[in-house]
């Protein structure tokens, strides 16, 4: 909501919208404190800490933040297999138990398929992960020369650049971007490269 309200034009209803909102957060923060006594969770320390803690869910599990350090000390002591990783596939999992890698056998349990960041950074190291950021970046600065240039539909580019965020977000966040979803953030991610191709053709996409 923030990114849209800076990629798109000055209006009253936008700030008038984001006060209240505020608004609503504060309030609600204070119900939430004040009948169950959430101060130390609501806090900023509070936040931080859990985002930043050894482990997720357990003692075993590794934290979305503090995953990548946590593994290269435990899983990946070479500095060679950190760099260029274990090999793509080498510590994928699968729902058929069969499926499964031997890595993953053997150390499933930290649930590092849990987070695309943990995940590429085991199969790729830090320069795969490093080439899969620069990825979104590179499609980020060409979408906004696109729409400046006025080669592509200025909603689709938009609308791409917030999906970029979102993207760059969720490889930390969660695992989504390796599932079936993840298709639908590359889809949006092209649009605005589509535009020109199609409009040739007169389907003013």
């Amino acid at each position: 909501m923030i990114m849209s309200a800076f990629l798109t034009s000055f209006s009253w209803r936008k700030v008038v919208i984001f006060i209240l909102g505020a608004i609503i957060i504060s309030v609600s923060s204070t119900i939430l404190i004040s009948l169950f006594g959430f101060e130390d969770f609501l806090s900023l320390e509070k936040i931080w800490e859990s985002a930043t803690q050894e482990h997720y869910s357990s003692e075993q599990t590794v934290n979305r933040l503090s995953a990548i350090p946590t593994l290269s000390k435990m899983l990946i002591p070479d500095f060679s297999d950190r760099l260029f990783g274990l090999g793509l596939g080498n510590c994928d999992t699968s729902s058929f138990a069969i499926c499964n890698t031997p890595f993953y056998q053997n150390y499933g349990y930290l649930r590092y398929n849990f987070f695309s960041a943990a995940f590429l950074f085991l199969e790729v190291g830090f320069i795969g992960l490093g080439m899969y950021v620069a990825f979104f970046l590179i499609a980020f600065a060409l979408i906004r020369k696109r729409i400046k240039r006025g080669l592509c539909n200025e909603l689709h580019g938009k609308i791409a650049l917030i999906m970029i965020v979102l993207s760059m977000i969720l490889i930390v966040y969660n695992a989504s971007l390796r599932a079936e979803g993840g298709y639908m953030a590359f889809f949006v991610i092209a649009l605005p490269f589509i535009d020109k191709a199609s409009s040739k053709y007169g389907n003013g996409v």
